[in-house]
């Protein structure tokens, strides 16, 4: 897993997250002025919470819920490395 370390927001008139093979990117945190952060994942339909509580699968088997209009996320970061102790 890639991780670009550098703790800054990018913008996503600058770029997104890569797609890995399975046409998913990486879990990232999306920013989302007056509302805040969340934990997200972009795929062709666009960006999705991730959600582990919520039981339900969409038409592309990943659970997820609409979290608002995808034009109201602006930024984006890599989640850091899980701890390791």
């Amino acid at each position: 897993m890639n991780k670009e370390m550098n703790n800054e927001w990018i913008s996503v008139k600058d770029r997104f997250p890569e797609f890995a093979s399975n046409g998913f990117s990486d879990d990232v945190l999306v920013y989302i002025p007056y509302t805040g952060q969340v934990t997200a994942y972009l795929n062709k339909y666009g960006w999705h919470p991730v959600q582990d509580a919520f039981e339900a699968e969409n038409f592309d088997g990943r659970v997820s819920i609409k979290i608002c209009d995808q034009e109201a996320i602006t930024h984006w970061m890599p989640l850091p490395e899980e701890p390791t102790e």
